[in-house]
């Protein structure tokens, strides 16, 4: 993260209120989503703007694979947000269901994958290293959450069938990635 000004800091905070207030209001569970659509969207914009992936991007090798997955969240965050004040949760069959894929799976997960190799080494004290086929395993996730946010949105039962399994292997194949890499020496 870089330093973000005062001013930024309270940003973030009515961002995160605005989420807070959503979720107290029950708006996953309603008709409309608003405070919980433009707060997730303030904090994807206040997280691309105040954190370094989008100068580490140009890096190579970890730094790189990192801020792609940082920014392939972001992507997905603001995507659940957009779809929360397009779309809400009352509007559609799957509408919901699309928002908290774009979370629990785009978000969450890419995260994940982003720091587990800087984690897991403080953690367990085991070393990490990078390879350039973690981005299969990537790219495979993304390639799930797209076909579960297309088959919610488009409300095609037999495609979201389909992400689930793609996701399991995604993270299987990014666990086995680390562990391979890991071996090389």
């Amino acid at each position: 993260m870089l330093s973000p000004p005062r001013s930024s800091q309270l940003t973030f905070t009515v961002a995160i209120a605005l989420i807070i207030i959503g979720v107290a209001r029950g708006e996953l569970a309603g008709e409309t989503a608003p405070f919980s659509g433009v707060g997730l969207l303030a904090v994807t914009v206040w997280l691309v703007r105040h954190d370094i992936a989008l100068r580490t991007i140009r890096f190579s090798g970890q730094a790189r694979f990192s801020a792609a997955c940082l920014l392939a969240g972001y992507f997905w965050l603001g995507l659940a947000g957009l779809v929360l004040l397009v779309i809400p949760p009352g509007a559609t069959v799957f509408s919901y269901d699309a928002a908290v894929h774009a979370i629990a799976i785009g978000f969450v997960l890419s995260m994940i994958f982003g720091h587990a190799p800087i984690i897991l080494p403080a953690v367990t004290g085991l070393r990490v290293r990078y390879s350039a086929a973690a981005y299969v395993p990537l790219a495979l996730l993304h390639l799930s959450v797209v076909l579960r946010i297309a088959a919610d949105l488009f409300e095609r039962v037999e495609m979201r069938t389909i992400s689930g399994p793609v996701t399991i292997v995604a993270f299987a194949g990014y666990a086995a990635s680390l562990m391979i890499a890991s071996r090389k020496k």
